[in-house]
């Protein structure tokens, strides 16, 4: 049997040679000279030092024997900080263990202290009483001060200073909770403490002040492992659900305001904006017109009640349409990472895919283009049918499935984009049977798949009646067959790196090269992370979201595609990429490789978001100007005084007439018969009462104009 100490101390050791001589003797001191008659272990364990300091470590276990017991441990190789405390607990029995880093920062006068506490508590852990009489540096402070306020937010720990290197427990807290403990480096603590809190011990903290060396053992490359670490004990322990929720909606929608907040006072409504502004006016003028209304061929309800209720509530106010599309990004983003939980139960995964959603720049339209938003409101609305689904799955309320069947309505009458939400509903069930193996077998259920199709089945029919007629919007020309096909493999990369900066720079057989790296690719991944929770879903939610647009025809077959048709898409590329790097981190593999993976992906989106910035700079700011000179010529224009007003065939979007009927409508209460399109062929007598709107190529905006001779400074094509 075993000895039986009063006190085990145990003092984790890395490369610490240059100080261990100071460190034992103010240890032998203390407890043989100031605190004397008492059992007392130290437990040295050297976590694979590369310098002297194991032989130092055998020397001081040679040198004492009375009462005070010294212990050596050692570890081949650098296991960490929780690693060396846990084995050096196993190396004893004690009454009462604690432990303290290898340079005594704290002194050890608290110890008794700390014992007689222990009396009343079952653990005791230090606090950093006064950080300016710590000596840390200026940036140490704020680093430690983040770390412990982001580590606050995402675990809920109730401890003021978790991180603190001073700690003592019970014995049968000790066997209770250290064999649960997942993480053996820095966050070992984070951990620790974060179990004995869910437990229900008693935890007392008292406020210590401490001697910092400023030759820390601890790198910038741990910090960084720490991170990961506390991402992983996130996802290991109960939590709070709407707490969880809440973090979710401020994480999306802080990054969202941030990254794209310039856009409230530098855009503008411009083309289709106007058209569907004019829908909204007719729409709160004639709510029958609801269903009435289509650009064309396209049809979509829910546009026209948008439209028409923003317009109700703000106004054609361009700055708080663009708030809105930045709150429908942000809500996607929060639907796009609680989707993944769902899938994976992981909230790590959830966070990640929340966060990346946010920040992917790469997809910007549907938020600095108003008459995007079509995209990201089709994309919340396919989300939150997904979630509901999902949510039924998982908790069995019947409830829920008549919610996804609502979402799927207003998908349907949103955008063509949610053709895909059966494919994606069966991705779900199949991925969902894979990894739990418990699908509702209920009538409810089978009503709600019989609904699901028959909707698919009716905006199918709907789709072909409707192409037969309206061209109000110039038409998209499809290319069906192996082009679209081959383009698929292009499209789906530039979900995760932006191609258009090299496609020009590719031919045929270049490009043929490149596809066959990506299949490639493609295949060693699906290979490797099938059997991933989710990600058999989050791939098909991104592959099969580009079928409907990849088939449009291109000058080559591997161009990307436009920006505000991948939204939906990278939902999927994100949250692949996000269960990918949840599967290391949780289980605390391969640290390099992660920490390398997280740089490439941040440089990955921070490109996207600089090759936003230059899109927006280059081709926004145009349109943008563009919108506004039109809406002040609209402005300009009295209706009461004008009897019609012609419109120069030479402008922006031409082929796209609606918008300027829709700008005049709203800004100015011009009626369409009163708006004449010129041919090229036509020249008009013009008077105070019959206007003429042009654009003005070197001013690079619209103006009105009464003068005749205009006709000769832009003359017809």
């Amino acid at each position: 049997m075993r000895q039986k100490f009063t006190l085990a101390l145990i003092l984790p050791c890395f490369n610490e040679a240059r100080r261990l001589q100071k460190t034992f003797e103010t240890l032998r001191e203390f407890f043989l000279k100031q605190w004397p008659g008492k059992n007392i272990a130290l437990v040295f364990v050297d976590d694979g030092s590369s310098d002297s300091t194991f032989k130092m470590l055998e020397s001081f276990q040679e040198s004492e024997k009375d009462r005070l017991e010294v212990f050596v441990v050692r570890h081949e190789t650098n296991c960490g900080k929780g690693a060396a405390i846990i084995s050096g607990t196993n190396t004893v029995d004690a009454d009462v263990y604690g432990f303290t880093d290898a340079d005594v920062s704290f002194g050890l006068e608290p110890i008794p202290l700390f014992l007689q506490t222990l009396s009343t508590s079952e653990v005791v852990i230090a606090t950093r009483k006064d950080f300016k009489r710590a000596h840390y540096s200026f940036f140490r402070k704020l680093v430690s001060k983040s770390f412990l306020f982001f580590s606050r937010q995402v675990t809920g720990i109730r401890a003021k200073d978790p991180q603190c290197g001073f700690k003592f427990f019970s014995a049968h807290v000790v066997k209770d909770i250290f064999p649960q403990i997942h993480q053996k480096r820095f966050a070992f603590d984070m951990e620790c403490l974060l179990r004995i809190e869910k437990s229900g011990y008693k935890i007392a903290e008292l406020p210590l002040l401490f001697s910092h060396d400023e030759k820390t053992s601890v790198r910038t490359p741990d910090g960084i492992r720490y991170l990961l670490d506390l991402f992983a004990i996130m996802d290991s322990l109960p939590f709070v659900f709407y707490r969880f929720i809440f973090q979710l909606v401020v994480l999306s929608l802080c990054l969202s305001l941030a990254i794209y907040g310039w856009v409230l006072w530098s855009g503008y409504f411009f083309s289709d904006d106007f058209t569907w502004l004019w829908f909204g006016q007719r729409v709160l003028e004639d709510p029958d017109q609801i269903l009435a209304l289509k650009a064309g061929s396209f049809f979509s309800p829910i546009m026209n009640i948008f439209y028409a209720i923003l317009l109700a509530i703000f106004g054609p106010s361009a700055p708080l349409f663009f708030l809105v599309n930045i709150f429908i990004h942000a809500a996607v983003a929060t639907l796009g990472g609680f989707l993944c939980f769902l899938l994976t139960r992981s909230r790590l995964a959830a966070f990640l895919t929340t966060l990346l959603i946010t920040i992917s720049g790469g997809a910007y339209e549907p938020i600095v283009w108003i008459g995007a938003n079509m995209h990201s409101l089709a994309t919340l609305f396919i989300l939150s049918a997904l979630c509901a689904y999902a949510g039924f799955l998982k908790t069995k309320q019947g409830a829920l499935i008549f919610v996804s069947l609502f979402f799927q309505v207003l998908a349907y009458t949103t955008k063509e984009i949610s053709v895909v939400l059966p494919i994606l509903l069966i991705a779900i069930i199949i991925g969902w049977k894979q990894s739990y193996r418990d699908i509702p077998k209920t009538f409810s259920h089978v009503i709600f798949w019989f609904f699901s199709f028959c909707l698919a089945g009716l905006y199918a029919i709907l789709q072909i009646i409707l192409q037969e007629g309206g061209s109000t919007f110039a038409k998209n020309n499809y290319a069906l067959g192996l082009q679209g096909l081959l383009r698929l493999p292009f499209a789906l990369t530039d979900l995760f790196i932006p191609l258009k900066p090299i496609q020009n720079f590719l031919s045929s057989p270049s490009a043929v090269v490149f596809l066959l790296l990506i299949v490639l690719a493609i295949l060693v991944v699906l290979k490797k992370y099938r059997k991933l929770s989710g990600v058999p879903f989050s791939f098909a939610l991104a592959l099969f979201s580009l079928l409907p647009t990849t088939f449009f025809a291109t000058a080559h077959w591997w161009e990307p595609l436009a920006s505000r048709y991948t939204y939906l898409p990278r939902v999927g590329a994100v949250m692949t990429l996000s269960i990918i790097l949840t599967h290391y981190i949780v289980r605390n593999q391969a640290k390099r490789i992660i920490s390398f993976t997280a740089v490439v992906i941040f440089i990955i989106f921070l490109s996207q978001i600089v090759f936003m910035f230059k899109i927006v700079a280059l081709d926004y700011q145009y349109v943008y100007q563009s919108g506004r000179s039109l809406a002040q010529a609209a402005k300009l224009l009295d209706p009461t005084m004008t009897e019609s007003l012609y419109v120069h065939p030479e402008h922006p979007f031409r082929g796209n007439n609606t918008h300027i009927i829709g700008a005049f409508a709203v800004f100015s209460g011009l009626k369409e018969e009163e708006i004449i399109f010129l041919t090229a062929d036509e020249r008009v007598a013009l008077d105070p009462t019959t206007m003429l709107l042009y654009w003005s190529p070197k001013a690079r905006q619209y103006e009105l104009t009464s003068h005749e001779d205009i006709f000769d400074k832009f003359p017809l094509p």
